[in-house]
């Protein structure tokens, strides 16, 4: 950390940030004990169907806003782990129907204190999620709502912790 911040004081980067993928009370240890710049997180309707402390990134969120730092949501558009063939270059299953993956940035980018989210990895997906993108509109909370309940009717599940 000490270059880190090193390369921020001389004008090497003018950011930092950490990111993660698994364990949400890690990304909370880390942000308590750096001044991050930003952070990057899963936040997607998969973990919000079965909230565990592992996944549950509600506390990330409510501390990135605490301390005016940066959120990207990554994993918008994830249903899950893989159940059957893999028909993309993703480790998660995507959501690949439009009407989901509008779902999904809306709901994403609906969280508090989240400022953007990426592409998935896999570039057949890009055009979807670019549309939903254009399309954006932010979910009140009874929308919201009614997005974890449509989720969890089509078998999405989190990430983690893994079964």
């Amino acid at each position: 950390m000490e270059a880190f911040k090193e390369a921020q004081e001389t004008g090497l980067v003018k950011y930092l940030g950490v990111t993660g993928h698994q364990d949400m009370r890690v990304h909370l240890e880390a942000l308590k004990r750096f001044d991050f710049d930003l952070v990057l997180l899963p936040v997607s309707l998969c973990s919000a169907v079965d909230f565990h402390p592992m996944n549950d990134y509600r506390p990330v969120l409510e501390y990135a806003k605490e301390h005016d730092m940066g959120v990207t949501a990554i994993k918008a558009v994830c249903k899950g782990r893989w159940k059957g063939e893999r028909k993309y270059r993703t480790w998660y299953e995507p959501a690949d129907n439009s009407h989901e993956v509008q779902l999904g940035v809306d709901f994403a980018l609906s969280q508090n204190g989240v400022t953007t989210n990426p592409t998935p990895c896999d570039h057949r997906l890009w055009e979807r999620v670019f549309e939903a993108g254009e399309n954006y509109h932010t979910l009140d909370a009874d929308e919201q709502k009614e997005a974890i309940e449509y989720a969890q009717k089509q078998g999405y599940s989190p990430l983690f912790p893994e079964d």
